[in-house]
């Protein structure tokens, strides 16, 4: 099997279709749909037999909540198969079996003078046939309580009802669902999340779940040494989501600073922890839960780019230090939420080496950048921190939640989280085995699987290509976006972030108009997209570029449509909303 990685331009292929939808490729004009036969069809079984013609294309769209079942029983074919961040070329013999995950896309070209074969699309749930335009704005008229329900359903009534859950649950899987940090499904995170519920296990000990410790501590390790550590100094754990990374970190820190307060407590500690003021809310919410109090957050303020002002920073510490407060650490940011900005990582390691302050990078949206030559300059210091949160579910479209907290201190995990009466389950086990002792969980799935497996498909250097490739489309969407008269780019992006007003139809000031846009957008069910608001007042649309399947087409068409909602779109809206 060959295998070809996207390296220049971007995929051309169409995105929604039907089930078992086949359609004409603007690039594949010649292209013929082929003989169809359904032999089975139901809402949730659809079998058909599809024969080809020579020197002729064909694509199918993997449908989804949906599997396709390809089975050669005639001729020879060639198939290239889209995974949204890798595309594979392989050919089919009689016999051949292939099986298309949801959302993958496959193109088909015949090799012998005739070929056929069955496919046949297996649905657990019944699934919606037709994904454009995708329903972003729900009306919920399904009864949810558990209060008002039978007192019990069959299976036929409960798959009905997920049924339900999956019509009425806001779909992720556009590539114009933009709202959060995430978007799309790859079929790694499918087969994972598979593997996880049929074998559920717990990776508190190693006896319970062998393999996926081992996976754990490999990423671990990769990832440690990306950042510039060495595998036998460093260590990591999985954790909840890059919240939890963030709040590891505050702890970790702190047991650092103050090894007796494992067993003595923390009262009568006045420690500061310094962020920026883009930095991610997680933060004071750490200082919530563990005891700093949301007012020892300290944010710096940042320059016209988004970054960390480090003259700010030491001059802040310096003057916290005057008046009795200990500066325990400084958390820097690589790519914020917002803007997608990068602190300057290396000033500020240097300031905190000095000071002897706890260094800690939030990578959480800006750990790509790890994997790319063309973006490793913005992470130039991250060699130096303390420590490092890394999501693999935002970039990587890894299962919800992905999650590495890492640290090159390699007994500290240990020091700070494992404590007596953990007999009944670790049995004299090393903690490099129950990896249980380094966290606050005992119970843990093997979240990191789907990020394992992508990496496994791809390898380092497909991962880097990956992230180029979106790159260059951030690339030729600025291009367009700069000749638009009616489009403000609110910063030079830097990384994958697209933060965008528009202006009023008749360039009226109205700094609420990209937020009524947005709006307009999600009720029409056109795009999801977040909005964010500028120190002056002003609203922009924040786009996100990390679906997999994702084009600069996206993305104009996106913006088109921002450009096409009129003020009596915003007045409907507004009174729909009342």
């Amino acid at each position: 099997m060959g295998t070809k990685l996207y390296k220049n331009g971007y995929p051309v292929l169409g995105y929604w279709g039907k089930q078992l939808g086949w359609h004409r490729r603007p690039d594949l004009p010649n292209s013929k749909q082929p003989s169809i036969e359904t032999i089975v069809q139901t809402p949730r079984l659809e079998v058909q037999r599809l024969g080809f013609a020579p020197s002729s294309r064909y694509e199918v769209l993997g449908p989804a909540f949906a599997y396709l079942d390809l089975f050669v029983t005639e001729g020879r074919l060639r198939a290239s198969i889209d995974f949204g961040f890798k595309t594979e070329v392989c050919e089919l013999e009689l016999g051949s079996q292939m099986r298309l995950y949801p959302n993958s896309h496959l193109c088909i070209e015949p090799i012998s003078n005739t070929a056929q074969m069955f496919v046949a699309r297996v649905a657990e749930f019944e699934t919606r046939t037709e994904l454009n335009p995708s329903r972003f704005y729900q009306d919920l008229n399904t009864d949810w309580s558990l209060i008002s329900s039978p007192a019990t359903m069959n299976l036929s009534a409960l798959s009905d009802l997920a049924s339900s859950v999956i019509a009425n649950s806001i779909d992720s899987l556009s590539p114009k669902f933009m709202n959060q940090l995430y978007s799309g499904v790859i079929p790694h995170a499918i087969i994972a999340d598979n593997i996880r519920s049929q074998t559920k296990t717990t990776l508190a000990i190693q006896e319970a779940s062998p393999v996926f410790s081992q996976i754990e501590v490999a990423l671990t390790e990769a990832i440690c040494q990306l950042i510039g550590w060495s595998c036998g100094t460093s260590d990591g754990i999985s954790v909840p989501g890059g919240t939890f990374g963030n709040f590891m970190a505050l702890h970790c820190a702190r047991i650092r600073k103050w090894p007796e307060g494992k067993s003595k407590g923390f009262f009568g500690k006045p420690a500061r922890i310094y962020v920026s003021s883009e930095a991610h809310y997680s933060f004071k919410k750490g200082a919530l839960a563990l005891g700093f109090g949301i007012d020892n957050i300290v944010e710096i303020a940042t320059d016209e780019h988004g970054k960390m002002i480090v003259s700010q920073l030491a001059a802040t510490i310096a003057n916290d230090k005057r008046s009795g407060f200990v500066p325990l650490l400084v958390g820097a940011t690589a790519g914020t939420t917002v803007q997608g900005a990068f602190d300057p990582l290396e000033e500020i390691a240097r300031l905190c080496q000095s000071e002897g302050i706890w260094f800690h990078v939030d990578a959480a949206w800006g750990c790509p950048a790890l994997f790319s030559k063309k973006l490793k300059h913005l992470v130039v210091g991250i060699e130096a921190a303390d420590s490092v949160t890394f999501d693999a579910h935002k970039f990587f479209a890894s299962s919800l939640t992905a999650t590495l907290f890492l640290t090159k201190h390699k007994s500290l995990l240990l020091e700070a989280n494992d404590v007596a009466g953990g007999d009944y389950l670790f049995h004299n086990n090393t903690p490099e085995s129950d990896r249980g002792r380094l966290t606050w969980q005992c119970g843990r799935g093997p979240d990191l699987l789907a990020f394992w497996l992508l990496w496994k498909h791809l390898g380092l250097q497909g991962l880097s290509e990956v992230v180029d490739h979106f790159l260059v489309i951030q690339q030729e969407c600025v291009k367009w976006i700069q000749t638009q008269q009616r489009l403000k780019l609110m910063h030079q992006p830097e990384y994958l972030n697209l933060c965008v007003e528009v202006l009023h139809p008749q360039m009226k000031t109205d700094n609420e108009w990209s937020a009524k846009v947005r709006r307009v957008l999600k009720a029409k069910n056109q795009a999801f997209v977040n909005y964010s608001t500028n120190s002056e007042g002003v609203t922009f649309l924040r786009l996100i570029l990390v679906h997999p399947h994702i084009s600069v087409q996206n993305i104009l068409d996106i913006l088109n449509d921002a450009l096409s909602v009129t003020v009596d779109d915003v007045n409907k809206n507004s009174l729909a909303a009342t």
